[in-house]
């Protein structure tokens, strides 16, 4: 694109030149006038007003006042019309440096540097107010945010809690549940094993009682021998 590039080395056509290097300017401009035939007004490509502050700048060091001024008019006509003030105030700034108009238009120059100083002054102060109440609401929309995620984490904080609240409650029930089925099937168990003592004991003493009959039917039929053979 030569606009583009033609912009690039008005650029540094003048960096070049407010350096010192004056031969190394001359270059980048001419390089830059090349790209367009013809008037380079009538084209009017990219940052023209630096091209044409370059040239001032080189012919003050050549000592030519009037080709000098010539392009300092040209630059700062460019430059009203685009409505770009920053480069206005340095066209002028740099005119005034150089020092070689009339009082009274330096005075005049000097006026309008101030004028445009103040409204950059008042921008940044806009520009400045523009980005606190910017962030003051996004601080506001961040504090909301904040307060939003901590009433979300008690919310769920307390849900939480309840939900092991009504477990452990649970689980108490459950475990007294557990406990009085144990005792109930304790005492089943020693009712039944009083049971099983008391017909096992029944059981032994109706043995002893047959055993001891028995022994003196024995003991009967022995004496009914024995006097039966005294007899004899």
């Amino acid at each position: 694109d030569p606009d583009y590039i033609f912009a690039t080395y008005a650029q540094l056509g003048f960096a070049q030149v407010k350096c010192g290097s004056i031969n190394e300017g001359k270059k980048s401009l001419d390089y830059a006038k090349s790209l367009f035939s013809g008037n380079l007004k009538e084209t009017n490509p990219t940052l023209l007003e630096i091209y044409e502050l370059a040239r001032a700048l080189i012919s003050i060091e050549e000592k030519n006042s009037e080709e000098s001024k010539t392009y300092f008019d040209s630059a700062y006509s460019i430059a009203k019309n685009k409505n770009t003030y920053p480069i206005v105030k340095l066209i002028l700034m740099e005119r005034l440096e150089a020092n070689f108009d009339p009082p009274k238009e330096q005075l005049s120059y000097s006026k309008e540097v101030d004028v445009i100083t103040k409204k950059e002054r008042l921008n940044s102060r806009d520009l400045i107010k523009y980005e606190f109440q910017k962030s003051k609401v996004k601080l506001k929309q961040q504090e909301g945010k904040t307060q939003l995620w901590i009433s979300l984490s008690i919310l769920s904080t307390l849900f939480l809690l309840s939900i092991v609240y009504f477990i452990n409650k649970r689980n108490k029930k459950l475990k007294q549940a557990y406990l009085k089925i144990i005792e109930d099937l304790n005492k089943k168990s020693d009712k039944e094993k009083q049971t099983s003592t008391q017909k096992n004991t029944s059981s032994i003493e109706s043995d002893v009682q047959n055993e001891n009959g028995s022994k003196e039917i024995e003991n009967e039929s022995e004496i009914v021998k024995q006097l039966e053979q005294l007899e004899k």
